[in-house]
């Protein structure tokens, strides 16, 4: 079988900076609000026409403008109401990203409502992770789901936060503090071969335990999204399977590509990694990113006394570096979307 590298998109791109690193993505907003360049990048990877590209520019530049001055205004504020920009600063992304995709005739039918709630006096505040929200079935998040990942919400979905914070970037140490359970993250290694226009895809999914030892994947592979289709293979820990007719002209890797949910692969480092979920509502990370701040901005508007117990609480410190960090992956994974590739910063 040939090993094959399967990233979230087709292709990487690494910058190599001496400079903080959140420093340099706000910087990339710089070039989301040039609309030239925007256009530039709708027709070349998103296939868009350049009438269709110049209109939706246009757009993407103002929604990128306001992210960037939302981002200065979360950086700055004080922490208990930081994470109320903090949100429309992710929630601008999205809509970058949602004008960018193939659903963008759909954008003006959810733009104007959030598309999730929050009640803020019910029994689930107790705690973070109790918490709870409705995602709606419609509106902006329930949009930007559907052009991450090209399915619908078609129903309301309630969830608590303890359901997908862990698929929240940057939090993993602080979250195994709060919720006393290490997090696992699961690193797939990809092969795959042609033998008489028979596609096969072995998975191999493993992670390493805090000695050091190497661990394979021995759950349920549909918690796995990034897997779906996929089936065990027998008698063989942590390996699975996906088999399927292969299509004359396309090469190896992009018929595994698309056989793949690589929209729930996160970039880890130097490497690729998925995480568990709930088999009913999978999420992209930066989508678990918007809903975690969906709700602290919900709380900060509606709920002061929670927000007060919060900042009392064990919890703070994970609050605090998921500001920085999910501020850091919206808007590389934003910029990432636009231009199909794969960004990483590396320190010079």
């Amino acid at each position: 079988m040939e090993r094959l590298q399967i990233g979230r998109y087709p292709s990487e791109l690494v910058a190599v900076s001496g400079l903080h690193k959140l420093d340099d993505a706000l910087d990339l907003l710089s070039f989301l609000k040039a609309d030239d360049f925007v256009s530039s990048e709708l027709v070349k990877n998103h296939s868009r026409s350049a009438a269709s590209a110049k209109r939706d520019a246009k757009r993407i530049a103002s929604h990128a403008s306001l992210a960037s001055l939302y981002a200065g205004l979360c950086l700055t504020s004080p922490p208990e109401i930081s994470f109320l920009p903090g949100y429309y600063c992710i929630l601008n992304l999205a809509k970058c990203v949602s004008l960018s995709g193939p659903y963008s005739n759909e954008f003006d039918h959810h733009s104007r409502w959030h598309g999730a709630t929050y009640n803020a006096r019910g029994r689930a505040a107790q705690s973070v992770l109790t918490d709870e929200v409705r995602v709606r079935g419609g509106g902006a998040l329930a949009h930007f789901y559907k052009t991450l990942t090209c399915h619908a919400i078609t129903s309301d979905k309630v969830m608590k936060l303890k359901d997908f914070y862990h698929i929240v970037p940057g939090i993993g140490s602080e979250l195994s503090i709060v919720s006393g359970k290490r997090r696992s993250v699961w690193f797939p290694e990809f092969s795959a071969q042609d033998v008489a226009g028979q596609i096969t895809v072995e998975a191999v999914v493993k992670t390493w335990t805090e000695k050091g030892a190497e661990k394979k994947y021995e759950g349920n592979v549909r918690r796995l999204p990034l897997l779906k289709g996929f089936r065990k293979k027998p008698n063989t820990k942590g390996v699975f399977v996906k088999i399927f007719p292969s299509i004359s002209g396309l090469t190896l890797i992009d018929q595994v590509r698309s056989n793949v949910a690589t929209e729930f692969l996160s970039v880890y480092g130097d490497d690729y990694a998925c995480s568990e979920q709930a088999e009913s509502f999978p999420m992209p990370e930066e989508f678990a990113s918007a809903l975690a701040f969906f709700h602290l901005s919900s709380v900060c508007r509606y709920n002061p006394e929670f927000m007060e117990k919060l900042a009392k609480s064990k919890a703070w410190p994970m609050l605090l570096a998921m500001r920085r960090h999910s501020l850091y992956n919206s808007i590389i994974s934003a910029w990432s979307y636009i231009i199909q590739k794969d960004y990483r910063i590396q320190d010079s």
